[in-house]
C-alpha cells in the first residue's frame, strides 16, 4: 500500500473511458483530460450559460464540434448586381434565371448572348474580404454591369471585329489563352503542374494541344485537365471547358518549365 493508499480509477462521464488523476471537477461531474481539452475554449468564455457548464454540456459541445469538422463548408458565391427590369433577356427575349447578366439600365442578358461579348467585356475574378472576418471570398465582378442596351448592341459588332482580328494575328486557331500564374500543386504521393489564366479567344478544352513560342524555339503539350473555379460550377456557365472571357487552370501531370506569367498559349 502507497503512502495515502491506492487511488481508484475515475470514469469519465462524457466518453465513459476510466483515467486516473484528478481529472477536471464539473458541477456535476469530473472530465478526463482528453475531453476537457475539447472543451476548454468554450468553458473559459465569460459568456457561456451556467447550464453549459455541467457535464451534459460537455457532451453536447463534443457531439456539435465533431459535426463541424464533419460537415462539408458551402462555398459562397458574391455577385452583387443591379436590380432587374424583366425575366427575359434584353436582346433576344429568351427567359433568364438569377445568375443572368444585368446592364447599367438593368437591362437582362441571358448567357447565349453575353457570350457573344465576353471577348471584350469579361468576368473578372478578385477577393473581398468583409470587415473583421480573416478569410477572403472570392468574388465575380461582370463588365458587362457598366454599360446600357444601346452599348451593348454596338459591343456586338465590336466583339465579332476583335475576334476576326485575332483570327487573322493568330491563324486559324482553335483558342488564345492568356497565363496570369504556373504553380506546382504538391499532393500526398503526386503532384501536378496547374497554369492559371483565362481564354481571351475561342474555347479552352481538357486534351487540347497548345503552342507558345519562345526566341530560340516553339513548346508544344498537351492539356491533361481542367480546373474550373467553384463559383463558374455552381452557376451552371462552365463544365468542361473554358470559353472567350472565363478564367481557369490547365491542369499537367509533368513540370511546364517553359511557361511564364504573360505569356500567350496558342491552342490548336
Amino acid at each position: 500500500m502507497g503512502l495515502f493508499g491506492e487511488k481508484k480509477p475515475k470514469t469519465c462521464p462524457v466518453c465513459n473511458r476510466q483515467f486516473s488523476g484528478i481529472g477536471w471537477s464539473l458541477p456535476d461531474g469530473v472530465l478526463c483530460d482528453t475531453c476537457w481539452h475539447q472543451v476548454e475554449d468554450h468553458f473559459e468564455n465569460d459568456d457561456i450559460l451556467e447550464e453549459e457548464y455541467s457535464v451534459e454540456g460537455a457532451r453536447r459541445y463534443i457531439a456539435d464540434r465533431k459535426n463541424r469538422k464533419t460537415a462539408k463548408p458551402v462555398p459562397k458565391i458574391y455577385k452583387p448586381q443591379p436590380l432587374r427590369i424583366s425575366d427575359s433577356c434584353m436582346n433576344c427575349g429568351a427567359p433568364v434565371d438569377e445568375e443572368a447578366a444585368v446592364l447599367r439600365d438593368r437591362s437582362p442578358i441571358c448567357d447565349a448572348c453575353a457570350s457573344e461579348v465576353r471577348i471584350i467585356y469579361p468576368l473578372i475574378r478578385t477577393l473581398i474580404q468583409e470587415p473583421f472576418e480573416g478569410d477572403e471570398e472570392p468574388i465575380l465582378l461582370d463588365s458587362l454591369n457598366r454599360i446600357t442596351y444601346p452599348e451593348f448592341q454596338k459591343a456586338l459588332t465590336v466583339a465579332a471585329e476583335t475576334r476576326n482580328r485575332y483570327r487573322q494575328h493568330y491563324g486559324n486557331c482553335k483558342a488564345v489563352f492568356l497565363v496570369d500564374d504556373n504553380r506546382r500543386i504538391e499532393k500526398r504521393r503526386s503532384w501536378n503542374c496547374s497554369v492559371k489564366g483565362r481564354t481571351v479567344y475561342g474555347m479552352v478544352q481538357a486534351k487540347d494541344r497548345f503552342a507558345v513560342r519562345r526566341r530560340e524555339r516553339t513548346y508544344q503539350d498537351t492539356i491533361m485537365g481542367l480546373d474550373i473555379p467553384y463559383y463558374y460550377k455552381l452557376s451552371g456557365r462552365m463544365s468542361d471547358a473554358i470559353p472567350e472571357g472565363y478564367a481557369g487552370s490547365l491542369v499537367f501531370d509533368h513540370d511546364i518549365p517553359y511557361i511564364y506569367p504573360g505569356d500567350i498559349l496558342i491552342i490548336n
